[in-house]
């Protein structure tokens, strides 16, 4: 698979981040569907013919090549997918919390918004499983902001998850 490497230079902090872009093609792809669509529900989408993984391994991998296992790290500071038909999937993102020493998960996810928006990415799903001092994430910020932390960058409530549904989620927000 074609790999590029683009180097982000973060100045404040004088760092040089490595920003991976794997081309897959689905013909010689081992995983001819997509499970993150599957999961999403969009089964009834074409397969498109090559789909872009864009990584930001974990700060001690930056001077290690990507191995086999790249696509299956959840260590990874940032690891997104986007189809060629303009779908795609933000498959895990950590921040300092998450092991970082120099991202927070704020410019992570920046970065990644404006990745989308330079890709002219159609719809990006995201499972947002973030947690802090073990509460999840998405209840605080639902409560203090009526949006999960993602919601800040336009992200919504699409499906129902862990047994709640959408007009559920709404609900339990305007309290």
């Amino acid at each position: 698979m074609p790999i590029w490497c683009t180097f982000l230079v973060h100045k404040s902090k004088g760092v040089l981040i490595p920003l991976y872009t794997i081309e897959e093609n689905v013909k010689s792809s081992v995983r001819t569907f997509c499970d993150h669509c599957r999961c999403a529900g969009w089964s009834h989408h074409l397969v498109s013919k090559r789909k872009y993984h864009l990584i930001i391994p974990a700060d001690s991998e930056w001077k290690n090549h990507l191995d086999d296992g790249a696509f299956d790290d959840q260590t990874h500071i940032l690891h997104g997918l986007i189809h060629s038909n303009g779908f795609g999937h933000l498959i895990s993102l950590n921040g300092i919390e998450g092991g970082s020493k120099y991202l927070c998960g704020r410019e992570v996810m920046d970065l990644w918004d404006r990745i989308c928006t330079s890709f002219r990415a159609r719809k990006i799903t995201v499972e947002d499983v973030s947690r802090k001092y073990m509460m999840d994430l998405r209840l605080l910020y639902g409560v203090a902001y009526g949006h999960t932390w993602f919601g800040r960058w336009g992200y919504k409530f699409s499906h129902g998850s862990f047994g709640i549904m959408e007009q559920t989620m709404k609900k339990l927000l305007k309290c």
